[in-house]
């Protein structure tokens, strides 16, 4: 890399194009439960979690839609911090710091270290800024008024991606569920 290059760190990001994708895919990014309460068929039964001959139900993540672009606009707009110079190589490595940077600056901010930010299986956004999995909602739950002191702070901040969004669930496009 050339020293004297200066790479430009909030370089836009164009929004994945979906219109390819598989009706398989389509149809299984799709099929999410419709309401927060999730059905037993999708609970998680702990006791068996570690058996080899359970079939787990699919993994769902609760919470807003949002594509790399957004990140890359509130990291630039509220000044975070810049990623180290050894970051600073690949657009990958950028963006997993502003990722990171931003999540951490949202759980501050709303004071709630529940907050993960996943990949998303969506037609329509790259990551899931997330409250809760299905794996463990049944006891990470908020409680209403603080649930909804989070959406309020979160759509506060973020008025452009948030405000015309109810909170909902995804299913993840990775096998790594929680990568923060």
């Amino acid at each position: 890399m050339n020293p004297n290059h200066e790479i430009n760190l909030y370089e836009p990001c164009r929004p994945a194009n979906f219109t390819s994708a598989s009706a398989e895919w389509k149809a299984t990014a799709a099929n999410c439960p419709p309401e927060k309460q999730l059905p037993p068929e999708y609970r998680l039964n702990p006791k068996r979690r570690n058996d080899p001959n359970y079939e787990k139900p699919p993994h769902f993540f609760y919470g807003f839609g949002l594509n790399i672009q957004h990140i890359i606009d509130y990291h630039q707009t509220h000044e975070l911090p810049r990623p180290p110079p050894q970051s600073q190589r690949k657009r990958v490595s950028i963006w997993l710091f502003f990722i990171d940077t931003v999540l951490k600056h949202l759980r501050q901010l709303c004071e709630y270290d529940g907050l993960r930010i996943v990949f998303a299986m969506s037609t329509e956004y790259d990551l899931v800024l997330a409250m809760y999995n299905s794996y463990t909602f049944h006891y990470e739950e908020l409680a209403d008024e603080d649930e909804a002191d989070v959406i309020q702070l979160l759509r506060r901040e973020m008025p452009d991606v948030f405000e015309n969004q109810k909170p909902r669930w995804f299913r993840t496009n990775s096998s790594y569920p929680d990568f923060y």
